[in-house]
């Protein structure tokens, strides 16, 4: 999360002056929903917090006025033995799908116990 939470300031930084990905965009009100929920967890570092406080001062928005998604409620996550700063703390990205073996079956990356 210490890497991704920046790297995401860093796209929508690039949204914030664009006429298509507005906040009232659907896909960029996702992103900062899930970034209300992530703000809203426990035990996430300080300046994580402040770096999405900072990507919505940038937006234009505030925290609070965000609805946090409710992605990651409930999920468990498998330590895969990175370092414990850089471990599935981005949720949502970590669970992504992968195309399976030839027969066309999806697979997710195996990040978390279902």
């Amino acid at each position: 999360m210490v890497a991704v939470i920046p790297f995401v300031g860093k796209v929508l930084d690039a949204c914030k002056d664009s006429k298509v990905f507005k906040p009232s965009n659907p896909w960029v009100a996702t992103i900062m929903s899930l970034l209300a929920e992530i703000h809203g967890l426990e035990k996430v570092k300080l300046n994580i917090t402040f770096e999405i406080e900072i990507i919505c001062q940038n937006m234009g928005l505030k925290v609070t006025d965000l609805k946090p998604s409710s992605e990651l409620k409930g999920r468990k996550v498998k330590h895969c033995g990175l370092h414990p700063e850089v471990i599935c703390c981005c949720l949502a990205l970590c669970s992504a799908v992968v195309p399976g073996p030839s027969n066309g079956s999806v697979q997710t990356l195996g990040i978390f116990a279902a």
